[in-house]
């Protein structure tokens, strides 16, 4: 059996009553990872030299009472794109395999200033493209319920980490799902907030247009928790924006008496499993229960909204990704001239997956593809953004699945198509950068964990806190139970 996963809460209480050291805490995560992260692979690196320093600066600043935040000593880490001073930052590739990033992302420069414990760096999809952590160049990373399973991706590390008590709470990014993916696969918390409210300064880009900083973490009360220290406006982020003071740990409890539940059927009608389409039944009911209004409700296009996610984002890639060329930024291949060296190294260092959606977005920007396919999902993007916005004058948030099935085997062929459409619920809240979150809610016929997702309003990430706390306390507490995989 697995122990219990953190409770982030908990252990911020601990500290504060003193029954309990950042040492401790930090030493309980070198423990597990020692214990369990040969079968998971969460970790693609593991700093005990710089956590433990950080610890021991952690208590002495509460020795004199001095702590910088409430969060001062709390380990965490983070998906292997976010930049952090002296350590590697790999994207999981071997095109950066060697690469020491020189400043910290701002993400975890405000982690670390409000005295945080960076542990280490976790285990991706190769720069982000893919829904199982199976693409990454470094590593395969395994469920903690099932190690026969995938984690789901693209952040699959970070919701590994976390479904396996390894750390507290963990940082990722989701572009099209790639966080509460992950988080539902691993039966965690996953939390999307609106485009622009995490800096998304000193993470390496997929595609910039729709990438979000995301958050793991075992509750909904501690992914607003930590959305607290991160909700801040940032000028080195030029997609940075201006929002009201965050006051989520306030928000979280106050129920959803009153609020109106909009039950989208492209959801509701998706290629989701009975199980799934149960569960988000019962969802609907206990949101009902607890003094919710739901009623149906439906976007224009749903059959166009994955192809549109996918055409944009790899054109964004193929943007994005054309400075890794082994001059500028990476490893070199050999080649007698600069352009067979970048041709060289493309072709020698990039995986499988990054190669296609390169190649993808390069294609759809041809002059024979431009105005056939790249320009009509521009146009079905702004329909699906301009679609929430009057959805958002009736409804205060959208329910749904997070994923149509549980977790896909390790060793299971899935083709293109079924990749694509594990992001098939996801992707929505991407394309019109509203905030989304899954919470765990149930069990699929394996025993695997199930999420149920809620999207808001733009700037209105306490609406899903609520919510996701009715359902939360509703269908998971109730002896669903934790990862028992190890």
């Amino acid at each position: 059996m697995m122990e219990k996963q953190w409770s982030l809460r908990e252990s911020v209480a601990a500290l504060v009553a003193g029954r309990v050291t950042s040492r401790e805490l930090v030493m309980r995560s070198l423990a597990r990872i020692e214990e369990c992260d040969a079968a998971v692979g969460a970790f693609l690196l593991v700093d005990t030299e710089g956590a433990l320093r950080a610890a021991a600066e952690s208590d002495r600043r509460w020795t004199e009472g001095l702590p910088l935040s409430p969060l001062d000593g709390i380990p965490f880490a983070v998906k292997d794109n976010f930049c952090a001073k002296g350590l590697k930052t790999t994207c999981a590739s071997r095109f950066l395999e060697d690469y020491v990033s020189p400043h910290d992302a701002t993400a975890v420069s405000l982690l670390k200033g409000a005295g945080c414990v960076l542990m280490g760096k976790l285990n991706m999809d190769e720069f982000a493209m893919g829904s199982s952590t199976r693409s990454s160049a470094l590593g395969l990373t395994r469920n903690p319920w099932d190690v026969s399973r995938v984690p789901g991706g693209s952040s699959g590390g970070s919701a590994a980490a976390v479904a396996a008590g390894e750390v507290p709470f963990a940082l990722g990014t989701d572009t099209g799902g790639s966080v509460r993916q992950p988080a539902s696969f691993c039966g965690v918390v996953g939390l999307k907030p609106t485009y622009g409210v995490i800096s998304r300064y000193g993470v390496a880009s997929f595609a910039s247009s729709m990438d979000a900083v995301g958050v793991v973490t075992p509750s909904v009360e501690d992914a607003a928790l930590v959305l607290e220290c991160l909700a801040v406006r940032d000028p080195l982020d030029a997609t940075s924006r201006s929002h009201p003071a965050p006051q989520f740990i306030r928000d979280t409890d106050q129920g959803v008496e009153g609020l109106r539940i909009g039950v989208l059927s492209e959801f509701a009608e998706a290629a989701c499993s009975p199980r799934v389409q149960a569960l988000l039944r019962q969802g609907i009911d206990q949101l009902v229960l607890a003094g919710a209004e739901a009623r149906g409700a439906s976007l224009p296009r749903p059959d166009q909204a994955l192809l549109c996610y996918c055409a944009l984002s790899a054109v964004e890639a193929a943007s994005n990704l054309a400075r890794y060329d082994g001059v500028r930024y990476g490893r070199t291949a050999n080649g007698s001239t600069p352009m067979e060296r970048a041709s060289n190294s493309r072709g020698k260092y990039f995986g499988h997956e990054v190669k296609s959606r390169i190649l993808l977005g390069t294609a759809l920007l041809t002059d024979d593809m431009r105005e056939s396919h790249y320009r009509p999902a521009r146009h079905i993007r702004e329909q699906v953004s301009e679609a929430f916005r009057a959805l958002f004058a009736s409804y205060d948030l959208i329910i749904g699945p997070t994923t149509p099935t549980g977790a896909f085997g390790m060793d299971e062929r899935l083709t293109d198509l079924q990749m694509r459409e594990m992001d098939l619920c996801t992707v929505y809240a991407n394309l019109a950068g509203l905030p989304a979150i899954t919470v765990p809610a149930g069990l699929d016929e394996n025993g695997m964990p199930l999420g149920l997702q809620l999207i808001a309003p733009s700037f209105r990430e306490e609406l899903l806190f609520r919510g996701g706390r009715v359902l939360e306390n509703a269908l998971w507490r109730k002896g669903e139970g934790h990862a028992r995989g190890l």
